[in-house]
């Protein structure tokens, strides 16, 4: 039978052979991981109470926010989101559902609302916007319209990949590169939202291509903030996993969340940060794992891949 007596007098003989400098040097690790978890869970919840800034005296009172991909998911959230705060709205998606949203937030939010059905894998009619845009007042761009891939990269055909690379990262790119003189050359500051995923921050295997997108998007957002944050505000939204049509309404609960629940999340960083997991649930699982190594974190995201979407381990 052990004797927990005799371990921990083991112990102790153990602890009295290591030299103070050691011993010292050991405590000090100790207490600054101790400061870094307390401080890493304090901010968590900081942000997690805080609450929005001015919008309307930081961005215009009267301005227009354009959402891509706004008729559906993530998209129409934030329209629905900022024409709860008074913000007009120009919807911008394929989907032709943009116009009954653009109804909806008319009589529920009494502002206005202008729909482009657009193609954003056509780089021409992404060229076009500038004039279909013009005479609006646009302070803040959401680049939100993005499709998603899981599996075998073996098995997906050329077509669907090329889709998910000029959806994800090249409307994204040209979006902002259209709209960017607008932004800058107004007399109030303007914002950009870009809506990547944290699967971009580490690896993600079952979405190795989706996630090479999104972290593509993350490095835009970072790279782009340091030249232009003067007039611009940028907002990297990095969530993990969001109940949408892209995930095939997935049941909320645990760490996944509602698209709702994300966007008036992430909302509250807008003009306060340059990127944010969004809720709560999602900081605490960020955070989590951000300690693991770059093994244990693919090993975390691919568990978690294979759950989600009842993939088997190949």
């Amino acid at each position: 039978m052990i004797n927990i007596m005799d371990i921990i007098k083991n112990i102790s003989r153990t602890i009295e052979k290591i030299p103070n400098a050691i011993l010292g040097s050991l405590c000090l690790v100790g207490i600054y991981k101790s400061i870094a978890f307390l401080k890493g869970l304090a901010q968590i919840y900081y942000e997690s109470w805080q609450s929005c800034i001015d919008f309307k005296k930081r961005y215009g009172s009267d301005s227009w926010v354009l959402v891509t991909g706004g008729a559906n998911g993530i998209g129409k959230s934030w329209v629905e989101s900022f024409a709860r705060r008074g913000f007009n709205i120009i919807i911008l998606d394929i989907d032709e559902k943009a116009h009954e949203v653009k109804e909806i937030i008319e009589k529920e939010y009494k502002v206005k609302a202008h729909v482009i059905i657009c193609d954003l894998t056509d780089q021409e009619a992404i060229s076009q916007l500038i004039y279909q845009v013009k005479g609006f007042d646009i302070s803040i761009l959401v680049c939100n319209a993005g499709v998603h891939h899981h599996g075998d990269v073996s098995k997906q055909p050329i077509e669907s990949i090329m889709k998910l690379i000029n959806v994800n990262i090249v409307s994204t790119t040209l979006m902002i590169k259209t709209l960017l003189p607008n932004l800058l050359y107004r007399s109030q500051k303007s914002a950009i939202i870009v809506m990547s995923s944290r699967s971009g921050f580490a690896s993600f295997p079952y979405s190795s291509i989706y996630a090479a997108t999104k972290a593509y998007l993350r490095i835009l957002c970072m790279s782009f903030y340091q030249e232009i944050k003067e007039k611009i505000d940028i907002l990297c939204v990095q969530p993990l996993i969001v109940s949408t049509p892209m995930t095939r309404h997935i049941k909320v609960g645990g760490i996944i969340c509602s698209s709702e629940d994300c966007v008036e999340s992430a909302i509250t960083s807008l003009g306060r940060r340059l990127e944010t997991c969004g809720t709560r649930a999602h900081k605490l699982v960020d955070w989590y794992i951000s300690g693991k190594n770059l093994d244990e974190k693919a090993e975390f995201s691919a568990n978690m891949i294979r759950s989600q979407f009842k993939l088997k381990k190949p």
